[in-house]
């Protein structure tokens, strides 16, 4: 019913609002609770992606306003200004959340599919802010860099340290990538 859904959306808003680092704006990865509790200061570009879905779903159900939803996401965009990217303005698999440290030297098709989707529904639904700068990041991500002509599929990431792409392959249904593609 109704009520519940509200409830559920509002204890999910709760998590994204509440699990941020102050001074970068980054969603943190995951809480841990029980006999080794902690918190795993990383953010991949997945969750990136997820933040600002997040505040554009908590904007569209009423749970914060229109102003906070752009603060929101306009914030952790600057944040993630100041982040190192690979090649055409790729993100690396992981950051950490408070010096913004590069924590794994992969690029991932998959997160950074989410990424691009996460760019597209920002610039959708607030396109006087994130218009042009959503646009322009999008532009940078060119995603035929992991396409694999012999499989017809992309490849699933690359290994920065080893200089190697990924041997493995995702799918002719890979639908972050593709998502991003027909935005585009």
């Amino acid at each position: 019913d109704k009520q519940f859904l509200t409830e559920v959306a509002r204890d999910t808003w709760h998590y994204f609002e509440n699990l941020i680092d102050l001074e970068t704006s980054f969603l943190v990865d995951h809480i841990r609770v029980g006999p080794t509790p902690g918190v795993g200061s990383y953010i991949s570009p997945t969750n990136l992606a997820m933040y600002w879905l997040a505040n554009v779903a908590a904007h569209d159900l009423s749970l914060i306003s229109k102003e906070q939803a752009v603060k929101n996401i306009q914030s952790s965009l600057e944040s993630f200004e100041k982040l190192n990217r690979w090649g055409s303005g790729f993100c690396y698999n992981y950051y950490h959340t408070r010096n913004l440290r590069i924590t794994r030297q992969y690029v991932s098709v998959v997160d950074n599919g989410w990424f691009a989707a996460g760019l597209v529904v920002i610039r959708q639904a607030f396109p006087e802010a994130f218009g042009t700068r959503a646009s322009e990041l999008l532009e940078q991500l060119d995603f035929s860099e992991f396409y694999d002509p012999s499989r017809g599929q992309l490849k699933l990431g690359f290994e920065v340290e080893r200089g190697t792409f990924s041997p493995y392959h995702y799918g002719l249904l890979a639908t972050e990538a593709k998502a991003q593609a027909l935005e585009v």
